[in-house]
């Protein structure tokens, strides 16, 4: 027994001693793996590859090799099996399904075969939704309009951007009314940028209702949109009288009725004044209402005085004015002399009979009261209307004539912007007269311009341009002017830098040196003491200029322009941009310089259409271009130019030898 205890001991220790120490000295691949991107999104493919070593580097063939990814939530997406091939490398690939979820994804790599231990790799990436593609969009405003014809209609025809899309965008119209021309400005568009779409009709445009598309193409893109558009009897008006004839006694008063009819678009808002022109001397008239917005009878009198001659007869002309047109009719009034005493009558008239104010402010009117005839009688005035949350009065209400009121009408700060129609009614005995004013009232405001509309500054220069502020509306608050650019190089001021009411302040520009030719922007802002502000981004144009024996070259272009060079019979430059932008350049050119009609490439790409326009002296050459990376733009003559080939090898030649000289002072210095 004891011998076979002996055995089994002796065993245990050659197994312990044999049989563990081989294993715990195996050796343990090298497992490399990878996929072939860091990011996905759901329906990729994805692969997985690597390698299996030994330690010392040396391939392993057929390592049975697993590879296990799993998504955030732990569950399995792919679990396989592959062998390593004969430079030791494998791959998987496997598919995301369309629901993957988002987030980090791990996968595990293992690599065993015999007489080696398990080798381990892992590697994560991430799955995020799919991008969607760039696109654009594109609407209208308004989306219907409706017009006179012979009338213009216009739609802001908006282009947006989707997922960073760039590329110009050509817009065009269709089912637009006949003999009607539609244009869009500008064409094509940027995304980000807004085109005006006019629609010009004619007398001779079919009226009706029309359903039109805009179709806008751009970088294999299309899309539409609709606009309506009603074409309808233009806005009209005729004027008559219930008679062409009258008569009347000198001192006496002769009344006329006067019919406006409207019809077609915009009758029942467009208002119609009436004026009279001619009639007998030394006579005064009224319109009683002068003017309406619809359909409307005015009573015309006429106020002859004793100085008026009798016995003839006078032309008159009744005039209706609305909406930039004018309609008339004709009669005659014949004076008579007087029978016996003159008998009593009297107009009030009120001047202007029109005036614009702000909210808040009074507007001051000037009643006038004049009478023919006998006996004199008193003449009582009163106020007809007035201003929903202002008042009305009149300084004087009454009294025996000639004389003269004031009527006074005040607004608030409240009271709405519109057209108020007032009037002023004189009373004596069974004679009723009266006058009609409007009131225009607006919110108090001011605009800001600059005059001329864009600045040219070369390069370490400076320039100067106005600055204009006009009150609008009764404005009186004060008003502070600053200038600002975001570009280091560009200091802008303004002198000065406040004022009141209507004033011209100067913008003084400066810009450095080392700055870039291109164009640039300074940002004007006009503040009011209550807080109204008018922004307003003023364009800097700093022109490429070189100085050539034939004159000087100089090109403008809202691009920034680098690498100016001359050659023979060429000029070429860099532009450079925001991507899928539209930049242009004005060329000026000699035309020694360039001999022969000019051809324009960008990117040797010949540039179509090239506006070309030529005098005894210079070129001046017209084109645009898409942003991209920098584009090289190169004009050129058609044919060579046999001046300047005699005068490259001396300009050459003359460099040379101030290089040359300027290399053997310095070698002597030293």
């Amino acid at each position: 027994m004891l011998r076979i205890t002996g055995i089994m001991m002796t065993a245990i220790l050659c197994f312990l001693t044999f049989g563990l120490a081989p294993i715990a000295a195996l050796p343990k691949p090298v497992v490399t793996c990878a996929t072939d991107k860091a990011a996905y999104s759901p329906g990729d493919s994805v692969h997985v590859s690597g390698r299996v070593s030994s330690p010392s580097g040396q391939p392993l063939l057929d390592a049975t090799v697993w590879v296990l990814t799993i998504d955030p939530s732990g569950a399995y997406v792919e679990n396989t099996q592959e062998l390593s091939g004969s430079n030791g490398t494998f791959a998987d690939t496997f598919s995301l399904q369309l629901n993957a979820t988002d987030g980090n994804y791990t996968t595990f790599v293992s690599a065993s075969l015999p007489l080696y231990q398990t080798g381990n790799c892992e590697n994560m990436f991430t799955v995020a939704p799919r991008a969607p593609p760039s696109d654009f969009a594109i609407s209208v405003s308004p989306s219907s309009l409706k017009i006179g014809g012979g009338e213009s209609a216009n739609y802001t025809v908006l282009v947006s951007s989707n997922t960073g899309f760039k590329a110009p965008v050509s817009l065009a119209l269709t089912e637009n009314p006949l003999a009607s021309v539609a244009t869009f400005n500008p064409n094509p568009v940027n995304p980000g940028n807004a085109s005006l779409l006019t629609i010009s009709t004619s007398d001779s445009t079919v009226l009706g209702n029309y359903s039109m598309v805009i179709t806008a193409n751009g970088g294999s893109r299309s899309h539409t949109v609709g606009a309506n558009l009603t074409v309808a009897a233009p806005f009209d008006f005729a004027v008559s009288l219930n008679s062409t004839v009258g008569s009347v006694e000198q001192g006496s008063t002769k009344e006329f009725l006067v019919k406006v009819t409207m019809w077609g678009l915009g009758a029942g808002s467009a208002p119609v004044t009436l004026n009279l022109l001619g009639g007998p001397p030394f006579t005064s008239h009224l319109f009683f209402p002068v003017s309406g917005s619809s359909n409307f009878t005015s009573v015309l009198t006429i106020l002859t005085s004793g100085s008026t001659k009798p016995g003839k007869s006078y032309p008159l002309v009744v005039s209706a004015t609305g909406a930039g047109k004018t309609r008339s009719v004709s009669a005659s009034l014949t004076v008579i002399a007087a029978s016996g005493a003159l008998p009593f009558d009297f107009l009030v008239s009120v001047e202007p009979s029109s005036m614009t104010i702000a909210q808040g402010v009074t507007a001051n009117y000037t009643v006038n009261v004049i009478a023919a005839g006998a006996p004199q009688q008193a003449i009582t005035l009163s106020i007809l209307n007035s201003i929903p949350g202002g008042t009305a009065e009149l300084t004087y209400q009454g009294g025996l004539p000639p004389f003269t009121s004031i009527f006074r009408v005040e607004t608030t700060t409240s009271t709405n912007s519109s057209t108020y129609q007032l009037g002023v009614i004189g009373r004596s005995g069974s004679l009723l007269r009266g006058s009609e004013v409007s009131v225009v009232v607006v919110k108090p405001d001011f605009a800001l311009a600059v005059v001329p509309g864009v600045l040219k500054v070369v390069a370490g220069g400076s320039s100067s341009a106005s600055v204009q502020i006009q009150p609008v509306g009764d404005y009186t608050q004060p008003i502070s002017l600053s200038a600002s650019s975001n570009v280091g190089l560009i200091a802008a001021t303004i002198q000065p830098s406040n004022g009141v009411g209507s004033f011209t302040a100067a913008l003084n520009v400066q810009v450095g040196s080392s700055i870039a030719a291109g164009s640039y922007e300074v940002l004007i802002s006009a503040i009011g003491a209550d807080g109204k502000n008018h922004t307003l981004r003023y364009e800097l144009y700093l022109p490429l200029k070189l100085q050539t024996v034939y004159g000087p070259l100089e090109i403008l272009s809202n691009s920034t322009m680098t690498g100016l060079a001359v050659t023979q019979n060429a000029i070429s430059y860099e532009a450079a941009g925001e991507d899928g932008m539209i930049g242009f350049s004005n060329a000026t050119v000699p035309v020694a310089l360039l001999d022969g009609q000019p051809t324009v490439t960008v990117d040797g790409q010949t540039v179509l259409p090239v506006l070309v326009s030529k005098n005894q002296t210079y070129y001046a050459i017209d084109f645009t271009y898409t942003y991209g990376s920098p584009r090289s733009i190169r004009i050129t003559g058609t044919t060579p130019v046999p001046e300047f080939n005699g005068l490259l090898p001396l300009i050459t030649s003359v460099a040379l030898l101030v290089a040359g000289c300027m290399f053997r002072r310095r070698k002597r210095r030293r």
